[in-house]
């Protein structure tokens, strides 16, 4: 199957803007105050999310109020110090003029598009056989429209039965997460892109298939031509002629659902993934952070 990448669309939605504040994030202190040890980094890291968290709470005060009207989809602390929002192009400049606002940016979309095959990119030989890497150790984030975590390229069954014939992207819970999508997080619902707001939950069951094969071609292990699982070696005897399935880049990799789209439409909230991504557990220590 086809396999893709995320690509800027050109044309924003006029509707949805980040609002930057003045004062750095968390990750600027984190990585000044790491040359003292992580203990103090760590310390750092926690007093500046806070620290923002409170002043956000009273910019979004003016900006839910009826004079801006402003809906607010997330805020971010440690990666930037911006509050995303929904908001009338009309009441922009009005939220340039609060006090403590450092820019307001049309918030960038992104949509779906296909690239190019493992082998085409000449991995096999010089990157898996001659420097033996495959990924191992490393936690690769694909923010897209989730992963299917029981596919046959990622280690699972491929029974998708139980929740596709129902309609449904929620896999009962014992099924998430495995050994090879080791964690992530829906942060938009199926609905979301279709008109209605985000619904997040625990569970980033893909929904078109798009973020399965963006995976695949980053940490997929492979598919053999039964439908099972490849097991390796991955080197440069590969038989990629005999698979269903080639395995992506770094076939040893930990993937991360980071689910962004709904069943439809764009999505606007990639930066609310990335910032889940420099702090996993969400405890203001940036040093669990996604590769």
């Amino acid at each position: 199957p086809a396999r893709g990448l995320l690509a800027r669309e050109p044309v924003a939605d006029p509707r949805q803007w980040m609002v930057e504040l003045e004062g750095e994030p968390a990750v600027e202190a984190w990585t000044r105050a790491s040359a003292a040890g992580s203990r103090a980094a760590l310390g750092v890291a926690v007093a500046r999310v806070e620290e923002l968290a409170r002043q956000q709470a009273l910019l979004e005060e003016r900006l839910t109020a009826p004079a801006i009207g402003a809906v607010v989809q997330y805020r971010m602390q440690r990666l930037l110090n911006g509050v995303a929002v929904f908001v009338d192009p009309s009441r922009v400049d009005a939220i340039r003029a609060l006090p403590g606002v450092k820019s307001v940016t049309p918030l960038v979309l992104y949509a779906r598009s296909n690239s190019t095959s493992v082998p085409f990119l000449g991995v096999p030989q010089p990157v898996w056989q001659a420097l033996g890497n495959t990924g191992e150790g490393v936690k690769v984030g694909i923010i897209d429209s989730g992963i299917d975590y029981i596919h046959a390229d990622f280690g699972g069954t491929g029974a998708t039965s139980a929740y596709i014939d129902n309609d449904t992207t929620t896999a009962p819970d014992a099924w998430f997460p495995t050994a090879r999508v080791v964690g992530g997080w829906d942060f938009a619902g199926d609905g979301y892109g279709s008109g209605t707001a985000a619904t997040p939950d625990p569970d980033p069951m893909d929904c078109d298939g798009h973020g399965t094969h963006v995976a695949g071609t980053a940490a997929g292990s492979g598919v053999r031509a039964d439908g099972s699982t490849y097991p390796g070696p991955y080197d440069g005897s590969l038989p990629f002629s005999s698979l269903r399935i080639g395995p992506g880049v770094a076939p040893k990799a930990r993937l991360y659902a980071l689910r962004v789209f709904g069943c439809t439409g764009s999505t606007g909230l990639v930066a609310q993934a990335l910032e889940w991504a420099v702090d996993p557990n969400g405890d203001g220590d940036l040093s669990d952070h996604l590769d």
